[in-house]
């Protein structure tokens, strides 16, 4: 081997060591700087907003909410609250005659938001559950929960 090839070969390896003991070696790794394709959900971090949170089924004041429907609104973030976009979001309840629209699941816009609207056949209150399920195999329950009530 000629002895230029050589000094470059062995130029490059000692750069390359460098830089890869150093991104072990400083407080922040690298892996700190680059940022993963998928990020973790925050069940802590993530929550959901109701408006309103009292609808009157008869459509009259002092509880009454337009098309008497209620507008709920989930955010996905991560630990450093970051908005998540294209999260697949599920929300649940436990009074029977609730509708979920447009479709109980929903995918987070470019904003980490996913919107639903809920109406109700029947008074009661409704319990809600939101699940982040874009892993079908590990679904992450939101810890934040809300209701909403539906009266006469």
């Amino acid at each position: 081997m000629d002895d230029n090839k050589f000094i470059v070969l062995t130029s490059i390896f000692f750069v390359m060591f460098i830089f890869g003991m150093g991104s072990l070696l400083v407080e922040k790794p690298l892996s700190n700087f680059l940022n993963a394709a998928t990020a973790n959900v925050s069940a802590d971090k993530s929550f959901l907003t109701i408006s309103p949170q009292v609808c009157s089924l008869s459509n009259t004041p002092p509880n009454s909410c337009p098309d008497q429907k209620v507008k709920v609104a989930v955010f996905i973030r991560n630990d450093k609250t970051d908005l998540l976009p294209k999260k697949t979001v599920k929300l649940s309840t436990d009074l029977a005659s609730v509708i979920i629209n447009p479709s109980d699941t929903q995918i987070t816009d470019g904003g980490g938001k996913a919107e639903f609207s809920l109406t109700s056949t029947s008074v009661g209150t409704a319990n809600l559950t939101v699940q982040e399920v874009s892993n079908n195999n590990n679904p992450i329950t939101i810890h934040n929960t809300l209701s909403a009530e539906f009266t006469p």
